[in-house]
């Protein structure tokens, strides 16, 4: 299908894909975490439906990943490539993050520490240490943005010179190793801190890039309470229902994956996938939605068989239900909250960008008499999901 004018490319930051590695090495909802598993669900369903994503760019330069992470990105590669925006707003968009949290960093600071006690947030940081520690350490030069230690400075009250020596400690990969055996001391702690709060002002950029580029951001877990993020509209938020079936074999592709010998899971992953988005543009598969949640289930069943998923039709159904036996739900929809406020008749939406009110930025091909299923089609803004608890929001 040809990409026509309308379709706002979506950028998916990297922490959300990277789930898939930790529920390869994690098997099952209860082992990865609740963040891993939403996360992956999240994004293997996003990428089953829709043709225009990306990955969310770093705000430093970012270097080869490696293993299961670099397997994954160069498996991905056909269908989720790197995005990269023009050096002059990439700095544009960082100058306004430093802006942001020099403002706001009082209130991010205790956010930040409501964060660091969560259980899901302590479960992510674990597998983060243990399995991405090391790569995200030589991809990124370090555990956390050099061009962002003055604000990790500010937020975590924490001297200049000691968090300098501390991001040079983390370059090193003996002492990454070491941190990811000990887990233990003072530098350990600190540089967690820094890491984590590193994660979340990465997504702060990520919502200024996705703004002045007029894309949409699908942003981790991590970084989804509204008040560490810049500020977007209440309403309208628009609805993009997950049709229950294709929720369901992202499920059955997760789970059929990680019973592959530990080597070939991500490559039976990524084949699987690519197989189910060419299978579902050419509409040989049924994944609409089903009335009835055993139809849902049923027809799942069905695609993946055709998907060539040699999972038996017993151990995928029981594939479906892992996550409901770990008290986590069916991921019902996506939604996007506006980045600025939108006009809605006839077909078409017009969005308001400064003083330029009329300007006229695309046409959504919005249908009352059919569902939506293509996020593209709804316009810039934050991409979440029926798996959030919190609203939109910010300042």
């Amino acid at each position: 299908m040809r990409k026509t004018e309308e379709q706002t490319a979506g950028i998916v930051d990297a922490a959300s894909v990277d789930s898939i590695v930790t529920c390869m090495a994690r098997v099952g909802p209860v082992q990865a975490g609740v963040w891993a598993w939403t996360g992956s669900v999240e994004s293997t369903t996003a990428l089953l439906l829709n043709r225009t994503l990306a990955f969310a760019p770093s705000p430093e330069y970012s270097g080869g990943q490696t293993g299961p992470f670099e397997a994954l990105r160069r498996s991905l590669a056909p269908f989720l490539s790197d995005a990269f925006p023009a050096e002059q707003k990439r700095q544009e968009a960082l100058r306004k993050t430093k802006a942001w949290t020099r403002k706001h960093a009082e209130r991010i600071a205790v956010e930040f520490s409501k964060l660091m006690a969560d259980a899901n947030c302590r479960q992510w940081l674990e597998s983060e240490v243990e399995l991405q520690w090391e790569n995200h350490s030589q991809a990124s030069n370090g555990l956390f943005n050099e061009t962002l230690v003055p604000e990790i400075s500010s937020v975590l009250n924490i001297p200049l010179e000691e968090l300098r020596r501390l991001l040079i400690l983390s370059r090193d990969r003996e002492t990454v190793r070491q941190y990811c055996k000990t887990t233990d001391g003072a530098d350990f702690h600190t540089t967690c801190d820094s890491y984590v709060l590193a994660a979340l002002l990465r997504g702060v950029y990520h919502d200024y890039l996705a703004r002045d580029r007029r894309q949409q951001i699908l942003h981790h877990q991590l970084r989804r309470n509204p008040r560490l993020l810049p500020k977007v509209l209440r309403k309208p938020r628009m609805i993009v229902p997950i049709p229950n079936t294709a929720e369901y074999l992202a499920r059955i592709i997760l789970g059929s994956a990680a019973r592959e010998a530990k080597s070939k899971r991500i490559q039976a992953y990524s084949h699987y996938l690519a197989n189910g988005r060419e299978a579902h543009f050419r509409e040989s598969i049924d994944l609409s939605h089903k009335t009835y949640d055993s139809a849902a289930k049923d027809a799942a069943v069905a695609a993946a068989r055709r998907l060539g998923i040699h999972t038996v039709p017993q151990v995928a159904y029981r594939l479906i239900d892992l996550a409901a036996a770990a008290g986590i739900g069916v991921i019902t929809s996506f939604f996007v909250d506006p980045f600025w406020s939108l006009t809605i008749g006839g077909g078409s939406y017009v969005a308001s960008l400064h003083k330029d009110v009329g300007e006229r930025i695309g046409e959504a091909a919005l249908d009352t008499r059919k569902r939506v299923t293509r996020l593209a089609d709804l316009g810039p803004g934050r991409i979440g999901s029926s798996a959030d608890t919190d609203s939109p929001g910010g300042e």
